[in-house]
């Protein structure tokens, strides 16, 4: 019995010293591990449709978002619009990015367009992006909204443009 107890004791401290060495190795933590990335403090956020991401209209600006993001470190997030596909149901969704506090905020989405457009002259610290097939001015738009136009590629692009250059002058 005692021997037991011994044995027992002995396996705990070198389990225990084990843990603590474990703890303190060279690795320096998570900060040194290279899947972490620092971000700064500019976030750009896009609306989609309750498709979400994968939505014809959506993906090429995801691409875009991500790539700048990879360039800048700006935070990228989305948000897809449960519910009908109107405007009136969108606009809480705007509201929320807003209140997340997104320095930019892509539209991908004919709802999601309508919604950005008629709400961007409240919120004129934010800037705002519709993305879309056509060039031309934003109708109705105020002067914090752009638009992103062309083909998939050319949004990416355009995307990954307007998200750098307003990450890099934050």
């Amino acid at each position: 019995m005692r021997r037991q107890r011994r044995w027992f004791l002995t396996v705990a401290a070198v389990l225990a010293a084990g843990g603590v060495v474990a703890g303190c190795g060279s690795s320096g933590g998570p900060a040194s591990d290279p899947r972490v990335r620092t971000y700064t403090n500019f976030r750009a956020c896009l609306l989609t449709g309750a498709q979400g991401i994968s939505a014809p209209e959506a993906a090429p600006a995801w691409a875009g978002m991500q790539s700048a993001s990879l360039a800048t470190h700006a935070k990228v997030s989305y948000l897809a619009a449960s519910g009908p596909q109107t405007e009136a149901n969108v606009t809480a969704y705007v509201g929320s990015l807003v209140v997340q506090q997104c320095d930019v905020i892509i539209a991908a989405g004919a709802a999601e367009q309508a919604a950005v457009i008629a709400e961007a002259g409240r919120f004129r610290s934010v800037r705002f992006a519709v993305v879309g097939t056509s060039a031309g001015p934003v109708a109705g738009g105020a002067a914090n909204v752009a638009l992103i136009a062309g083909d998939p590629a050319a949004v990416q692009s355009g995307v990954a443009s307007l998200v750098t250059r307003d990450a890099n002058n934050a």
